[in-house]
C-alpha cells in the first residue's frame, strides 16, 4: 500500500505502511551491500544446516563419534563459528553445539551449548 508516491530521478520516490521512505538514495544503498548480506545470509544458512546434521549424529550415535561419523553426516569443521585451542584439545563452536576434538586421546565430542553464539562481549542488546 503507498501512502505517498513521488517521483525523482526514474525511481518513484514513495512511504509504505511501516512508515518506511523508499527512495533512489536507500535503493543505491541496499544494492551496495547486497553482495556482503547474501554471503551472511549463505553463512547462517550453512550453520542451521551444520546444526541440524550434528543433531542426527548426536541422536544416532551419542556425543561421542569418530571422524568417519562426521564425515559421512556431511558435517564441515572448517565452517566455525569461533575456535579456541586449549592444553590437549580444540573447541569448534557452531550454532547449538561445540565439537570437541582432543588428537591425543583420539577423540571427537558433540556437546550441546546453550549460550548465544560467538560474539559475547558483555553487551545487551535491547
Amino acid at each position: 500500500m503507498m501512502l505517498k508516491g513521488i517521483k525523482s530521478n526514474g525511481f518513484r520516490s514513495y512511504t509504505d505502511e511501516n512508515v518506511i521512505h523508499h527512495n533512489c538514495r536507500r535503493r543505491k544503498h541496499q544494492q551496495k551491500h547486497q553482495v556482503e548480506e547474501d554471503r551472511l545470509l549463505d553463512w547462517a544458512a550453512i550453520q542451521r544446516q551444520t546444526k541440524t546434521k550434528i543433531e542426527d549424529a548426536v541422536a544416532t550415535h551419542g556425543e561421542y563419534v569418530t571422524l568417519e561419523i562426521l564425515e559421512a553426516y556431511g558435517i564441515a569443521t572448517n565452517n566455525y563459528i569461533t575456535i579456541n585451542h586449549g592444553f590437549q584439545e580444540s573447541t569448534l563452536e557452531f550454532l547449538g553445539f561445540d565439537i570437541i576434538m582432543n588428537p591425543i586421546k583420539n577423540t571427537i565430542k558433540l556437546q550441546k551449548n546453550d549460550k548465544p553464539t560467538g560474539m559475547d562481549d558483555g553487551r545487551k542488546i535491547s
